[in-house]
């Protein structure tokens, strides 16, 4: 008998959350399952082994073509084995504000440079999940226009001997 057990279920504003416990159909599901859930936690094995190795490989060859490290922003080209082969580096700064608002608006004020205040540091829009799952219905239907909500890939975690 394929029973599910809900743990937990509740609509709000429209969204489905819930959390659901259902036992495998029969026995001969379980063994065919496992084996796939073994090949997967190997397989996510290698690509983080590999993952290690490519960064730990990339480390070595920009080691071999820059100097220093790169605190700069660019491109450089590289001709290598007699311009049969090229090679091209990309550095980027990260950029984060760490200030609060109050903080950015006193300092963008005092800015005597030409570059528009406005467009220094914007100010985007972010959405909080928590408060919209807080809105009643009627709060929800003002707001649904100015938003996409569409589901994401489910995420897939196991643990434990599937042997």
């Amino acid at each position: 008998m394929n029973s599910s057990v809900n743990l937990q279920t509740y609509s709000e504003n429209n969204i489905m959350c819930k959390t659901t416990i259902t036992p495998l159909k029969e026995e001969s599901d379980q063994s065919e399952l496992f084996k796939t859930l073994k090949k997967l936690n190997e397989v996510k094995a290698y690509i983080k082994e590999a993952n290690e190795i490519k960064a730990t490989l990339e480390k070595e060859i920009f080691s071999h073509l820059v100097e220093h490290e790169a605190d700069f922003e660019g491109t450089t080209n590289y001709e290598v084995n007699g311009g049969l082969a090229k090679i091209k580096t990309i550095h980027a700064l990260n950029y984060k504000v760490i200030a609060d608002e109050h903080e950015i608006y006193k300092v963008l004020e005092k800015l005597k440079s030409d570059a528009s205040r406005e467009r220094i540091i914007k100010f985007e829009p972010k959405i909080s999940v928590s408060e919209i799952r807080k809105l009643s219905s009627l709060d929800m239907k003002l707001i649904s226009p100015l938003l996409e909500i569409k589901p994401k890939k489910p995420t897939l975690t196991f643990e434990g001997d599937f042997s």
